[in-house]
């Protein structure tokens, strides 16, 4: 966190990168012409966006989406880009002591898998497609272990709340919930 604070820094000029309570800009605080207009971190961006990408694959979820986001941009970068990457930056200082922990404490025969999946319902403002999320977890009597966490944008644009909830599940099951399921079998036989 701090490696991608120092980076920021230096690559933007800035004296202090203010902490922010999430890591997406408020709704409505960035206007259609930051969209239109290109981005000061147009050619250092990559290198920004990659740690932060790093650090959201070992051990921070919470980072993962904003990071996927702005890594699609890379070919045109616009001021709200750079908007967006501050306001990443700021969150990670403001929750650089987050961390994800679990437990084991029980033998694989009494833990059971719980998926959390969610999906927002045409959530971005460039496009239309939903964003499906899922957590998988490790459960028993004394474990609660995280397993992976994945998120990624529907390939269409759904037409209900209803439907992208579904699609999210389905993707979660069969991406994530099964494959583990066939390595506890051959674990346990």
């Amino acid at each position: 966190c701090d490696d991608i604070e120092k980076a920021y820094i230096a690559q933007t000029g800035e004296k202090v990168v203010k902490p922010a309570s999430t890591p997406f800009p408020p709704e409505g605080s960035i206007s259609k012409c930051d969209y239109e207009s290109q981005g000061e971190l147009n050619s250092s961006a990559c290198s920004l966006v990659m740690k932060t990408l790093w650090l959201g694959r070992l051990a921070r979820p919470d980072v993962k989406k904003p990071t996927c986001d702005l890594s699609k941009k890379f070919s045109c970068w616009s001021r709200a880009d750079d908007i967006k990457l501050r306001r990443l930056v700021g969150y990670i200082k403001r929750s650089r002591n987050f961390m994800l922990t679990g437990r084991v404490g029980d033998p694989l025969s009494k833990c059971i898998l719980r998926a959390y999946v969610d999906a927002d319902f045409a959530g971005e403002i460039e496009h239309t497609k939903s964003t499906s999320g899922m957590f998988l977890m490790l459960y028993g009597p004394n474990t609660g272990f995280p397993l992976g966490w994945m998120f990624k944008t529907q390939t269409s644009t759904a037409r209900s709340t209803t439907e992208t909830e579904l699609i999210s599940a389905a993707r979660a099951l069969f991406d994530s919930v099964i494959p583990f399921l066939d390595v506890f079998d051959t674990i346990l036989r």
